[in-house]
């Protein structure tokens, strides 16, 4: 081998500078595009959460508004429960339809179905007051009557209870309010 001469030597030395910065413009494009490729990834997996919890709440959504329509049926349900008598709770028929009743329930619960306690004081953010009634050792504006019962589902109002409050004191008859 022969030593190169100095010009071949210096264009050598000029093609590896070339090559050096040709590779390094390579690397910064790379990098470049491997950050794009980063953000763009991460974008995805953000709007797919996203997605997923809106679909999420749609359903819930959904979920709720069929219960909803649900409650006016449940409630009837549970008055003409009430109104039966022991006589008849004790026939097949009715056994089956309580049966029936115990599934829905079962059924509303397992979907996050809850009722509104009305054994606590009166709450505006889940009872609804819908009258006042005077019962003797109440205290004032303590919950004494559920007119209709109120539910949450997963924690989110879907209907207030609507309830009876005691008055402070007995309501004056009619002949008294007209002596007035």
């Amino acid at each position: 081998m022969t030593n190169p001469e100095p010009q071949e030597l210096e264009e050598l030395k000029k093609q590896l500078a070339e090559a050096n910065a040709a590779l390094t413009k390579a690397q910064e494009k790379s990098e470049e595009h491997l950050d794009g490729w980063k953000r763009a990834k991460a974008d995805y997996l953000n709007l797919k959460k996203e997605s997923e919890k809106a679909q999420v709440e749609i359903a819930g959504y959904a979920t709720g508004m069929v219960i909803f329509e649900l409650l006016p049926i449940v409630d009837n349900f549970e008055r003409a429960i009430d109104h039966l008598t022991d006589e008849q709770k004790k026939e097949e028929w009715v056994k089956g339809v309580l049966g029936i009743h115990q599934q829905l329930q079962q059924l509303l619960k397992d979907m996050g179905l809850e009722r509104i306690p009305t054994d606590v004081p009166f709450n505006p953010e889940m009872h609804e007051a819908v009258g006042k009634e005077f019962h003797e050792g109440a205290a004032e504006g303590s919950i004494v009557k559920v007119v209709a019962p109120g539910y949450r589902m997963n924690g989110k109002l879907i209907r207030p209870a609507q309830i009876m409050v005691a008055a402070a004191e007995e309501p004056k008859s009619e002949e008294s309010k007209i002596e007035q």
